[in-house]
């Protein structure tokens, strides 16, 4: 298994918060440190980062 494997995609319920477009990618891995890596990631690319840890084992 990679680090970072992306399970899903697609548009939020809510499409439209606040003025933004809202999206959500589903993200899984073994630890936690290539996540918040990722988050880190989009934050400097201008991206609002909200995570929401899930279990799914």
């Amino acid at each position: 298994m990679p680090d970072l494997q992306i399970v899903g995609h697609g548009k939020c319920a809510i499409e439209i918060l606040g003025g933004k477009f809202c999206f959500e990618i589903l993200l899984c891995c073994i630890s936690h440190a290539p996540l918040i890596k990722a988050a880190r990631i989009c934050a400097t690319h201008g991206f609002d980062v909200d995570m929401d840890p899930i279990n799914f084992s």
